[in-house]
């Protein structure tokens, strides 16, 4: 089955995500959305529901984590 490379853009996009959070970095969250919007058009070639849900959901908690995110200076700021 031909992905069209979505499947690499999507390995690609989740380790560039998991590399910049490791980092500190809010836009790893950008990244991880961008992986989960490539998974689920993956899943729905591959016809797998399961995969195509677990992204889905994936994206708004990634979505959630982004708008939730404090720099390390706003939450001393807050604690003081």
């Amino acid at each position: 089955m031909n992905f069209y490379g979505i499947n690499w853009l999507a390995f690609a996009t989740l380790f560039i995500s998991v590399w910049l959070l490791g980092n500190k970095n809010k836009n790893g969250y950008l990244f991880a959305i961008v992986s989960c919007i490539f998974w689920c058009a993956t899943a729905m070639m591959l016809k797998e529901t399961s995969l195509f849900l677990a992204n889905f959901f994936m994206a708004f908690l990634n979505l959630r984590g982004y708008l939730k995110w404090k720099s390390d200076s706003i939450v001393k700021k807050e604690t003081i």
